[in-house]
């Protein structure tokens, strides 16, 4: 990424030359590319992005949409001097959430062809709502602007009962049904049902690059290391001695998994349905997301895959084809939940398979101006957040389970007071 300008002294002036390469895999040292070469990546940025599907693929529609505002604008040197300084504002991101984030609000400024407005932090001055971040637990979901948290759903376990102020929020995640966790500048906090240990980070682990969250257990990732901790039921905190060099970790209600050198899966935890041998059977990955007894990732050329466990009935509920990935699409983000997937795809189409029976798996129509910047999936809802709006639909359920109430109606009460 800091490839993308070079100051060129060519006849006593200086030239802004915006570098940009076809996108591709370097099959040699199973890397991704971005717009600059990732063979030559030196910093944490840049290593970030070449190891980042979503990323490498945001940085090359990032050089295109620059590229295309430049031919559109009227007054170049604003442009480059504004597109410098998001650029200053963003090696300030030390993990890849926040990378994403920058990118996409970057990109919708530019793709209009004229100069937007970028605040210091890199932020947008206008935007039509001030979320960037997203999470949905069982029965909740959470959103994150730069300093401001807003939760709503079912209150069972306190995960709406946010603990404090928290400033320059960068990432943002929820347990299946009991906790939320976010990372500020303060580092990582958790909060609702602690009574598990989940919100116990170990001190080592409260800054790490990524924290994935399950029913009462939770996953960090620091450094190519694995910390886990909270309940051990199922041994699901039970890191293998042998596991190195991760690069990806993502957890479930009853097991653990990480994607270490190579693309390989590795988990722990509850096999007793075939989740883990469901999910180490998925090859050449990238990065990895569970659902109970599902799990999907994308590979390493970018093509999403998911596999399940072959029983046709798990427990009470029977196989709902939530690992069925639609024939003919090309995904950008996915998201799972206990029986149902929701993925967008690069032409900027939510889609969604498997359970269905509360609509969770029906989402609204987009309007044609709105893109999707981030998805989320709870277990008989799903909520998306876009450049316009904040968009939930299928249900929360009451502390009993007995009475479920829309996620629609519930999100825009709390987020609109309607």
């Amino acid at each position: 990424m800091v490839d993308f300008y070079r100051m060129k002294i060519f006849k006593n002036k200086f030239i802004l030359i915006f570098c940009f390469y076809s996108i591709g895999v370097f099959f040699s040292s199973n890397v991704l590319a971005a717009s600059f070469d990732c063979v030559k990546a030196t910093s944490k940025t840049e290593k970030l992005i070449c190891s980042d599907i979503e990323l490498s693929q945001l940085d090359e529609n990032l050089a295109a949409a620059y590229k295309q505002a430049r031919e559109n604008s009227q007054d170049k040197e604003a442009l480059k001097t504004e597109q410098l300084s998001w650029l200053k504002a963003v090696r300030r991101c030390d993990d890849g959430v926040c990378l994403k984030n920058s990118y996409v609000e970057r990109i919708k400024i530019l793709s209009g062809g004229k100069s937007g407005t970028t605040t210091e932090d890199g932020s947008l001055a206008k935007a039509k709502h001030p979320w960037k971040l997203i999470a949905s637990g069982d029965q909740h979901t959470c959103v994150a602007g730069e300093s401001e948290l807003k939760c709503w759903g079912n209150n069972e376990y306190g995960v709406l009962n946010i603990p404090r102020k928290f400033n320059e929020i960068t990432q943002l995640t929820s347990t299946w049904s009991s906790a939320v966790c976010a990372k500020d500048g303060q580092g990582w906090e958790c909060w609702g049902a602690c009574k598990f240990g989940i919100c116990d980070i170990p001190k080592t682990h409260r800054n790490s690059e990524k924290l994935s969250s399950g029913a009462a257990h939770v996953c960090s990732l620091q450094g190519g290391k694995v910390a886990c901790w909270g309940n051990n039921k199922y041994e699901r905190t039970s890191i293998p001695s042998d596991l190195k060099a991760a690069t990806n970790i993502a957890v479930s209600d009853r097991y653990s998994c990480a994607v270490i050198q190579g693309g390989i899966v590795k988990c722990w935890g509850s096999d007793e349905d075939g989740q883990i041998t469901a999910a180490e059977s998925l090859k050449n990955i990238n990065s990895i997301y569970l659902g109970s007894r599902h799990a999907c990732a994308f590979d390493l050329f970018g093509k999403l895959i998911c596999s399940q466990v072959t029983k046709e009935k798990i427990g009470e509920f029977p196989n709902f084809g939530q690992s069925r990935v639609p024939e003919h699409m090309d995904f950008k983000y996915v998201a799972t939940g206990r029986l149902h997937t929701c993925g967008v795809s690069k032409n900027n189409k939510i889609e969604c398979w498997g359970a269905n029976q509360n609509g969770q798996s029906s989402p609204p129509v987009l309007n044609k101006t709105e893109i999707v910047t981030a998805i989320s999936v709870g277990a008989d809802h799903s909520c998306a957040l876009t450049t316009e709006r904040v968009l939930c639909w299928g249900v929360y359920w009451n502390d009993e389970y007995t009475q479920p109430f829309s996620a629609k109606a519930i999100s825009e009460k709390s987020l609109f007071n309607k």
